[in-house]
């Protein structure tokens, strides 16, 4: 079957920008996919930012870095997804890719931009393999615009099949986000989870995210209220009162539904078990400890179900503790001073902003203690494209926590932190490296309740020789 894609009215002025720059262009589709249904949602379209080799004074150099698409780096644009991924809400993924080429140089390139598409899907399901994407399928697109007749065409690869070949794909233009629901929680989290002596020797950011399984686990299974309304059934709708159909209509557009935005609690299991197969961790090389609440937002389509609602606001938050982790590892390879093993560090706030022209399409951003708003905004300009004002950030859902909010007696000891770069490789630890750093605490502290993460050494006679 062939798979639509209805996209934003909005996307064409991107695309007319774009076309108007008069030069080769890539960059990555942002939506929502529907695995029940053969069609997907497009809200956004973000260039990918030139290399840094491309970014000189030098006006005809970038346009000849970018005038053959076959130059084109497909790691670099699958880091770009991966950072993009991070200021993504809910409901909202990397869909695909888009590129502005002339006729001759896009079919050329046809075999790299396949490349491109399966080098980001790559490094996005490494980022995505602890969140369930029920609703999501293998169908990816790519959305090729040409520059001369102005006539966008789109095609599709099936990314779990590595033999798959391009099928034709549908494309309409339709401003239908004004009527996406909107879903809002604050989550909080309060875990030990214990480290093995056996991972001791993992990379700290695998360390993190190998003791947060069983959360994102919990977070999976937990119970949800959506304005006092438990949701028990996979069918049942989001909106209780079915919509109004009109009789001279066979059905009603979602761009006449009215936008509501949902109060979400959920219910987590208490004390769950930290293994559920059974194996427990016999010695215990360091224990990590979580502790915050954090604030998340999930934005679905006007037909989802409160299921597909539900798991979409769950994905955010275990994206988020994701991101915020991923961030602080990466902040701490750049810092060369040796680190006491009780020293509690804050990871990222979050922030959000929306489309200048589109208050239904949110994005956020995480600032460490010494960043400020312009940092953010800067973010995305650079990373997602909107071009929005320091007072567009949204800096008032989470907060730095005080000191009665950190565990006593230890108090946090502050530090300058290098500038993160926005193209930022992952990086592994040496041996030493990693037990300078392990001990390191973390705080996720957001709305009005404070916390911490703290990753201390057990007491072990074979960590009291190290």
């Amino acid at each position: 079957m062939v798979r639509s894609y209805l996209t934003e009215t909005s996307v064409q002025q991107c695309i007319e920008r774009i076309i108007c720059q008069q030069q080769s262009c890539i960059g990555l589709v942002i939506g929502q996919m529907q695995a029940a249904i053969s069609k997907d949602f497009i809200v956004h379209i973000v260039p990918t930012p030139s290399p840094p080799s491309a970014s000189s004074s030098d006006v005809s150099s970038t346009k000849r870095e970018w005038l053959s698409l076959d130059s084109v780096d497909e790691h670099y644009v699958a880091n770009h997804a991966r950072q993009v991924t991070r200021m993504l809400m809910g409901g909202f993924d990397v869909i695909g890719i888009f590129v502005c080429a002339k006729p001759d140089d896009m079919k050329n390139a046809q075999t790299k931009l396949r490349q491109i598409i399966f080098a980001a899907h790559k490094v996005l399901a490494k980022m995505d393999v602890t969140i369930a994407n029920g609703n999501m399928h293998g169908d990816r697109v790519l959305m090729q615009i040409c520059p001369l007749t102005k006539k966008i065409t789109c095609r599709t690869y099936d990314v779990t099949d590595i033999k798959s070949t391009s099928v034709p794909a549908e494309l309409k233009f339709q401003k239908f986000v004004d009527g996406f629901q909107r879903l809002a929680t604050t989550f909080t989290i309060d875990t030990v989870v214990p480290v093995a002596a056996d991972s001791m020797s993992f990379t700290l950011s695998k360390q993190i995210l190998n003791g947060l399984q069983p959360l994102f686990e919990n977070v999976w299974r937990s119970l949800a209220i959506i304005d006092g309304r438990l949701i028990q059934t996979e069918d049942e709708p989001l909106c209780v009162k079915p919509l109004e159909k009109s009789k001279s209509k066979k059905r009603q557009r979602e761009d006449e539904v009215e936008s509501k935005t949902f109060t979400v609690d959920l219910l987590q299991q208490m004390n769950p078990s930290c293994h559920p197969s059974g194996d427990f961790v016999t010695e215990c090389g360091a224990r990590l400890i979580v502790r915050g609440t954090i604030a998340a937002k999930a934005f679905v389509h006007a037909k989802a179900t409160a299921a597909d609602a539900i798991q979409s606001l769950k994905k955010d938050i275990i994206r988020s503790v994701i991101a915020r982790c991923e961030l602080l590892c990466e902040d701490l390879l750049q810092a060369e001073e040796e680190q006491d093993v009780k020293i509690l560090y804050e990871t990222p706030l979050r922030v959000f902003t929306s489309l200048p022209d589109n208050t239904s399409v949110e994005f956020c951003d995480y600032l460490f203690p010494d960043e400020d708003v312009t940092d953010s905004a800067s973010r995305f300009r650079e990373l997602v494209g909107i071009d929005i004002d320091d007072e567009d950030v949204e800096t008032n859902l989470e907060h730095l926590p005080t000191d009665t909010d950190l565990a006593k007696p230890t108090k946090p000891v502050w530090r300058k932190r290098h500038a993160r770069s926005t193209d930022a490789a992952s990086t592994t630890l040496t041996s030493k490296q990693l037990f300078r750093y392990l001990g390191l605490g973390v705080s996720v502290v957001v709305a009005s309740v404070a916390g911490f993460v703290s990753y201390w050494y057990s007491l072990g006679p074979s960590n009291q020789e190290q």
